[in-house]
C-alpha cells in the first residue's frame, strides 16, 4: 500500500488499483485499474492546484502521468526497460524521477510533456533504489525559489547520491542540444552524469531507508539557500547532513540519533 496526499487529494495505491479521494470529505472520486504494483508505487505532487500524479502504467518500465484533480490520464512515458523500483515527483509536479529494479541510473522527465531531461548514473553494479526525492526550494513571497535543484537517491548499498540539476544545466556549451521543461527553462540533455555529492550511511547493506531534503535561507548569506539532507532507516536510526551545493563531495554529518529503541 502506498499513500500520498496534498491539500486537495489523497491517493491510495494498492497492488492492482489506485483510488483517488477528495481529502476534505474522503469521498472516493476515482478508481483506476493498474498493472500489478506490489511496491505500491505512486506519487502525488504537493501543489494542490495541479495535483499531478505518477503511477506505473501497463507496460514494463512505463509510467502513467495522471491528473488527480480532473481525474484523467495525461500521457504515458517509457522510463526504463526493466520494472520500476521507485518514482517521485517534484513538489510543484513539473519533474518526475524514476529508477528501475536494476538501479544503475535515475532518469528525470518533464511533466506532463514526458520529455527526458536527465539520465544520472548511480553506479555500474546493480542495486535497489529505496528512496528518491527532489529538493523543495524555499518560499519567497508567493513563489518557491530554486525548487527541484537537487535530486537525491538512497540505495540498498547504504550509499546516498545527490545530483545537482543546476550544475548539469551549466556544464555544457551553448551549442549542446537542449529540451524545454514544464518550467520554461532550458535544460541540456545529459547522459550518465554521476552524482556530485554523496553519503555513506553507517548501516548494514540492504537496510531500507528513506531520504528527504530541506531547503532554508542561509542566515549569514540571505542570497544563498542551505540544503539539509535527512535519512531515516528501518532500524530507527536518524541522520542529518549538511550539503555543500557548490563543492559537493561527502556531506557533513550534523546529527545522529536513534528515534526507535534498539531491540
Amino acid at each position: 500500500l502506498g499513500l500520498r496526499m496534498n491539500r486537495a487529494r489523497l491517493v491510495a495505491a494498492l497492488e492492482t488499483r489506485v483510488h483517488t479521494f477528495e481529502l476534505s470529505t474522503m469521498k472516493l472520486l476515482h478508481t483506476l485499474e493498474t498493472t500489478p504494483n506490489p511496491r505500491g508505487l505512486a506519487d502525488l505532487c504537493a501543489d494542490s492546484e495541479t495535483c499531478h500524479c505518477a503511477l506505473p502504467a501497463a507496460g514494463v518500465g512505463q509510467v502513467m502521468l495522471f491528473d488527480a484533480l480532473n481525474l484523467h490520464a495525461l500521457s504515458t512515458l517509457e522510463a526504463h526497460r526493466g520494472p520500476l523500483a521507485c518514482l517521485v515527483l517534484s513538489s510543484c509536479g513539473r519533474l518526475l524521477a524514476t529508477a528501475s529494479d536494476k538501479g544503475t541510473v535515475v532518469r528525470v522527465h518533464s511533466f506532463p510533456q514526458a520529455q527526458l531531461l536527465h539520465t544520472f548514473r548511480r553506479g555500474s553494479l546493480p542495486a535497489t533504489i529505496l528512496s528518491l526525492c527532489f529538493s523543495p526550494g524555499v518560499k519567497v513571497g508567493e513563489r518557491y525559489e530554486q525548487s527541484a535543484n537537487l535530486l537525491c537517491a538512497a540505495s540498498s548499498t547504504g550509499t546516498i547520491h545527490v545530483w545537482s540539476l543546476d550544475a548539469q544545466r551549466g556544464a555544457v556549451p551553448a551549442s549542446a542540444p537542449v529540451v524545454r521543461s514544464a518550467s520554461a527553462v532550458q535544460l541540456p540533455l545529459i547522459s550518465g552524469e554521476r552524482g556530485f555529492a554523496h553519503i555513506k550511511l553507517r548501516t548494514p547493506p540492504g537496510c531500507r531507508c528513506t531520504v528527504a531534503i530541506r531547503d532554508t535561507l542561509n542566515e549569514n548569506q540571505p542570497d544563498q539557500i542551505k540544503h539539509s539532507l535527512y535519512a531515516l532507516t528501518e532500524q530507527g536510526a536518524y541522520y542529518s547532513y549538511l550539503l555543500d551545493p557548490l563543492c559537493g563531495g561527502e556531506c557533513t554529518l550534523q546529527d545522529e540519533r536513534r528515534v526507535v529503541p534498539s531491540m
